[in-house]
């Protein structure tokens, strides 16, 4: 009759000790950032052009920038920012579908001298106050003396 004591408290003790007692502890807290994707897509002129990169005639156009933002903890806001060669010169907020999908549209103005480079950056926060950014795409307006080849020499 001892040997069954000895059998059974073996038993018992890897039942209790395997159980681990309930939930398994704390969840853990989310801390990374939303995740971004994008691209651009050249509305006019046409022929439609979608990518990371668009080109422009030097006449300029519209970019729609389309992307997708989503976080297990819900995005509590999305930033675009447009900026010219390096240079801020606008910012949106943009509010997401439920699927997390943004766009927004721009009009690039027209270009003589030089060609003007276009970068869209978005900035995202989820709730938890995790930001995360991306740089969606790149437009360029082309000048139309681009092509040309420099001047001789004197």
């Amino acid at each position: 009759m001892r040997w069954h004591l000895w059998l059974l408290l073996p038993t018992t003790l890897f039942v209790l000790i395997g159980c681990g007692g309930g939930n398994g502890g704390p969840t853990p807290r989310d801390t990374e950032p939303p995740r971004i994707s994008g691209f651009l897509v050249r509305i006019s002129p046409t022929p439609q052009v979608t990518g990371a990169s668009v080109d422009l005639p030097f006449t300029g156009g519209v970019v729609q920038v389309q992307a997708t933002v989503t976080d297990p903890s819900g995005v509590a806001e999305v930033m675009l920012r447009v900026e010219r060669d390096g240079q801020p010169i606008e910012e949106r907020s943009l509010t997401p579908d439920p699927n997390g999908n943004v766009a927004a549209q721009f009009s690039l103005p027209p270009t003589e001298l030089q060609d003007q480079r276009y970068t869209f950056r978005l900035r995202a926060r989820d709730q938890l106050g995790n930001q995360g950014e991306a740089v969606v795409g790149t437009a360029t307006v082309r000048s139309p003396l681009g092509s040309l080849p420099p001047p001789p020499p004197f």
